[in-house]
């Protein structure tokens, strides 16, 4: 047990000797990349400025900064392809901000960091064998690590049911109000101002690429980019092959409606046709042997008695 100790403190102190050494040996390059965008870009928007930095929590002030350090390692380590394709995820997921990728790795490692420590710990108190523990930590790292991406799938998959559950409605919006006399970015302004959802944050990010000088088209073809979704795209072709041949997009948004309807009810159907097939299980499993046990256990009873009394 002691040799045991001993080797997870080294390797605590290489660990954490080796994010000391490479801090030091970038931190010249990353203050200087740091000046730069911080001339090229500024925010206009500031969390806390009302809030002294001494006045803040400690969480905010000691532990937090040192895990997204740790965070901000784990992500120059990641390969690019990687990381691409986590920063899709996450606007996929509804995180839009600019340092998306670098806040899920932050929260990585803290999963990856306490939950281990804390299991640890818990089986060293409980004085369980050493193997055991150290088979048991390996096996909590691993969770931890995945379980951020799966988190990220899950509200991926959420995300999109979502859009998928206000599309029909937002495209019968867009009719009335193309067909009213607005034009279609006003109308997509007040579908954005009727519904709420991530469908309508889509859409604004769109309106806003539109009224900063991009194409119509290629706004739209990024928000199929962005989602994608089979739903959307025929819904987004439609209103690009609009822009482009100049018919009128009313007619065209009426039938995208009355199509995405279709898929909807047989969408519908499909999943009702499946239910009697999944309520099988429980019902063999669970709802069965109740009934038998109600059913025929009187009459178990008896034949037991009978038996019983005929020796």
């Amino acid at each position: 047990m002691h040799l045991f100790i001993g080797f997870i403190t080294l390797a605590g102190f290489v660990f954490l000797s080796s994010l000391l050494i490479y801090d030091l040996a970038t931190r010249k390059r990353r203050n200087i990349r740091d000046r730069l965008m911080g001339i090229a870009q500024r925010d206009d928007e500031k969390e806390g400025e009302d809030i002294e930095p001494l006045n803040a929590p400690f969480i905010e002030r000691a532990i937090i900064p040192v895990f997204t350090k740790i965070g901000g390692l784990f992500a120059r380590l990641t390969p690019g392809n990687i990381k691409k394709n986590i920063e899709e995820k996450m606007w996929q997921a509804g995180y839009t901000e600019k340092n998306r990728v670098s806040k899920f790795f932050t929260i990585q490692s803290i999963w990856l960091i306490s939950l281990p420590s804390i299991v640890g710990m818990s089986l060293y108190l409980m004085e369980l064998p050493k193997t055991r523990i150290l088979v048991l930590v390996i096996l909590t790292a691993i969770f931890a690590m995945l379980f951020p991406s799966v988190r990220l799938n899950s509200r991926i998959i959420a995300r999109r049911e979502r859009i998928k559950k206000d599309l029909p409605n937002a495209i019968d919006l867009l009719v009335v109000s193309v067909e009213a006399g607005l034009a279609f970015d006003m109308a997509v302004e007040k579908v954005i101002e009727k519904i709420s959802g991530p469908l309508a944050q889509e859409f604004g990010y769109t309106l806003n690429e539109i009224r900063m000088g991009k194409s119509r088209g290629d706004a739209f073809k990024e928000l199929g980019e962005r989602t994608k979704m089979d739903e959307l795209a025929s819904f987004i072709g439609a209103v690009i092959q609009a822009d482009q041949l100049g018919v009128s997009v009313g007619s065209i948004l009426r039938i995208q409606s009355d199509t995405i309807r279709v898929r909807r009810r047989q969408f519908i159907e499909e999943v009702s046709m499946k239910a009697p097939i999944k309520m099988l299980f429980p019902l063999i499993f669970f709802i069965f042997p109740a009934i038998f046990v109600v059913v025929l256990g009187p009459a178990v009873i008896n034949i037991i008695k009978v038996f019983a009394g005929m020796e």
